[in-house]
């Protein structure tokens, strides 16, 4: 004998099981919608203000930045002197991982407003990590930039990908290379230096 369905039998539970679905749909896509929506991290700028009475030094150190935060490299975060802290500064960047970033990281902006008569000099003394960099700019009216004393070894990575980094300068003021930096490309790929 052959059992016997009834069609209400076979299909009583499919209201049921479409809930099931779509509710499970729903919650999924309602968690795709929620992880979509969340703020990706957003590149910043970050202003020189040498920390408490502006004395810091150390590119590396969180105080000395506004808002008491080190750069995001990743995002990648334009660094900023605007004449916060007067005068010429001699600043040093430590080997802070985080300012090194890893493959792919697009490396700092770095930007002096005409407000920054003073020089700025970046060197990394004994330091041997490199500081990963993007793209520089330095405003007409701002004061003579520098990247390395001429004395130790300062590695500095050009950007993430390949791509172009460019280094603009609309001061009258020198920008100078230091004979002691040491180039190295971050990821693969061909880079260009727009200068």
């Amino acid at each position: 004998m052959k059992p016997r369905f009834r069609s209400h039998d076979l299909f009583a539970n499919t209201a049921s099981l479409t809930m099931s679905v779509s509710h499970r749909f729903a919650k999924l896509s309602f968690a795709a919608a929620a992880v979509l929506a969340m703020p990706s991290a957003q590149a910043l700028t970050v202003t020189w203000d040498g920390g408490a009475g502006g004395t810091g030094t150390d590119l590396g150190t969180a105080a000395n930045w506004s808002n008491d935060l080190t750069p995001n490299v990743a995002t990648p975060d334009t660094i900023q002197w605007n004449g916060t802290v007067g005068g010429s500064l001699s600043l040093v960047y430590s080997g802070t991982p985080s300012l090194a970033g890893t493959s792919g990281n697009g490396g700092l902006n770095i930007d002096l407003t005409a407000a920054q008569t003073g020089s700025l000099n970046i060197d990394s003394g004994l330091g041997t990590t490199a500081l990963r960099v993007n793209n520089i700019t330095i405003a007409s009216g701002a004061g003579a930039f520098s990247l390395g004393n001429g004395l130790n070894t300062f590695n500095l990575t050009l950007g993430g990908a390949a791509g172009t980094q460019t280094w603009t300068n609309n001061s009258s003021n020198t920008a100078t290379i230091g004979a002691d930096v040491v180039w190295g490309l971050g990821g693969g790929g061909a880079h260009t230096l727009a200068v």
